[in-house]
């Protein structure tokens, strides 16, 4: 090998090990599960959660709101979990409004076929 080869070798295993230890930073993970929950919860709301699923929908912003704070406060580990049950919570929101909506639909197919 020759000098020059080498010297790529070393440069990439240097970028290898600072992209690694980069994300493993706490700050970074948790704005990465912050900007997750904040898509989780927009994708909630665009399926009416807000009204069809109000508890899972409203502790998930809570939850957001707490690991917004916490992150504020340099506590990154603690905001990442917030974080993260927030993502959870709008997702069972999400899940829980598009089934009620199916049923709601169900529901009013029915009651409008028997009538007429």
């Amino acid at each position: 090998m020759n000098s020059y080869s080498i010297r790529n070798l070393l440069l990439g295993a240097f970028l290898l090990a600072g992209s690694a230890s980069f994300t493993g930073c706490g700050p970074v993970q948790a704005s990465v599960a912050i900007a997750d929950s904040e898509k989780a919860l927009e994708s909630a709301g665009a399926a009416q959660a807000e009204t069809l699923a109000p508890y899972p929908f409203y502790r998930a912003e809570a939850f957001l709101f707490m690991a917004k704070t916490k992150a504020g406060f340099a506590e990154y580990e603690i905001a990442r979990e917030y974080a993260i049950r927030a993502k959870d919570d709008a997702e069972a929101a999400e899940e829980k409004a598009r089934r009620r909506y199916r049923l709601m639909k169900l529901r009013e197919k029915r009651i409008g076929g028997g009538i007429q």
